[in-house]
């Protein structure tokens, strides 16, 4: 099974450490401070997921350039003009065998670990999400701006793009990303980058109907769901627990070039991979929606980005 749909959103609105150690096997350690107290619980085995999978990430390798993409066919003359970027795309891969366990049993939030799944049904139907563009931007939206509001206490959302993904009926490629239905997104990544999601942001409340919006926090989100009748059983979303993070030490900057726009993001670097904590929500349905930042401008939150990759 592999039917998705992103939504990207920004949204407008006017703490807890959480770790997690592995270090019995097949069993989870849960530390976190609470009034100045450190709390401890363990996950037995009866309670463990059964469901973690081995497979190999793509993470990015720093060799002292700056990766980059272009995202569409250019021109002779746009390459003369690009001597550094004679290739359409630049930077270096390494691929990690990773662990990604099954977050079902764990109480992942989006303002600790940049990554939450809650439950919301949907009228469109997966027939809809393919054929029906005006119903997606109409229906689906609206529905989606109100999950938000109700996860974030923002006062105001908008939806930005949406992204259909299934490989085999995937009408793109990776020098043609306006299409309706594309492949799944493989290799870490982020969507966003400080620089990026505020630019986003100005150019979003300079509407008529956000101005009074312009100031205090926004964030930048990811809406992904499993948009067939039947659980996901493959090609999953690996999402990584923001507090795994070693920063900035793990950021590498990236430049996405679409034509007729350069945004930046950011690709995670390998260096301490063996750091890094994967999750995914096992058997995803229909009605469950996973959360996930690419931008949040409160300063003082632990999940304020969140990598990711289909695998």
């Amino acid at each position: 099974m592999g039917d998705f749909t992103h939504c990207y959103n920004i949204v407008i609105t006017s703490c807890v450490r959480y770790l997690e150690f592995r270090l019995i096997p097949n069993y989870c350690m849960h530390f976190y401070c609470h009034n100045n107290f450190l709390v401890l619980y363990v996950c037995s085995p009866s309670v463990m997921a059964v469901t973690d999978i081995k497979t190999t990430l793509s993470y990015a390798k720093d060799d002292k350039t700056r990766p980059y993409l272009y995202s569409y066919q250019r021109s002779d003359d746009e390459r003369k003009n690009t001597p550094h970027h004679q290739s359409d795309f630049g930077g270096s891969t390494s691929y990690v065998e990773t662990t990604v366990m099954d977050a079902r049993s764990l109480d992942m939030r989006l303002d600790v670990n940049s990554i939450e799944l809650v439950n919301q049904t949907t009228c469109l139907t997966t027939d809809d999400f393919y054929n029906n563009q005006e119903k997606i931007q109409e229906v689906y939206y609206a529905e989606i701006a109100e999950l938000i509001q109700k996860e974030t206490g923002a006062q105001h959302v908008e939806i930005i793009h949406h992204q259909v993904r299934n490989e085999l009926r995937n009408t793109g490629n990776i020098q043609n990303l306006n299409t309706p239905v594309q492949g799944y997104a493989q290799g870490i990544h982020s969507d966003s980058h400080p620089q990026s999601a505020e630019e986003l942001f100005e150019q979003l409340s300079n509407m008529e109907n956000t101005k009074k919006f312009k100031k205090g926090r926004f964030l930048y989100i990811n809406a992904w769901r499993n948009i067939s009748e039947e659980p996901v059983h493959n090609n999953h979303l690996a999402v990584c627990d923001e507090t795994s993070l070693i920063k900035p030490d793990d950021f590498i900057t990236y430049d996405l070039y679409g034509g007729s726009y350069h945004i930046q993001q950011y690709r995670l670097s390998d260096r301490m991979s063996d750091q890094h904590r994967w999750y995914y929500f096992s058997k995803m349905k229909k009605d469950e929606v996973l959360l996930f930042k690419q931008w949040d401008s409160d300063r003082q939150l632990s999940g304020r980005i969140c990598f990711h990759t289909a695998f």
